[in-house]
């Protein structure tokens, strides 16, 4: 992801027309009963286990980060006018943090990301 990111960044700054380009990333690699996760951005990833959705992860965009300061309900997150503002994503910036974690379990759970 850090080498896509290096990437975006450069042809957003060499390339004529593709100025502040930029794209969020969710990625999931499954192994024997594990799969890990790297993500950035507000695309998603979900474990779907008994017939339930569990979100894995959490958005990068203003409107999630002050749903979770607790400035915004959900209801009002969905509706707000800045819902698409994104804080972190590939290309924007020469570096970028990337969440990643395990998730272990039986082969029984599946992950999807979802954009």
């Amino acid at each position: 992801m850090r080498e896509a990111n290096r990437e975006i960044y450069d042809r957003s700054r060499t390339e004529l027309g593709r100025e502040g380009m930029g794209t969020t990333l969710t990625a999931a690699y499954l192994d024997d009963g594990s799969v890990a996760i790297a993500h950035v951005g507000d695309s998603r990833a979900y474990l779907f286990r008994d017939g339930k959705l569990e979100r894995l992860t959490r958005d990068h965009s203003l409107v999630d980060e002050l749903v979770r300061r607790g400035k915004l309900t959900e209801e009002q997150a969905a509706e707000h006018p800045q819902r698409s503002i994104i804080t972190r994503a590939l290309g924007p910036e020469p570096d970028v943090e990337v969440d990643t974690w395990d998730v272990s379990g039986p082969p029984r759970r599946r992950v999807a990301a979802v954009q």
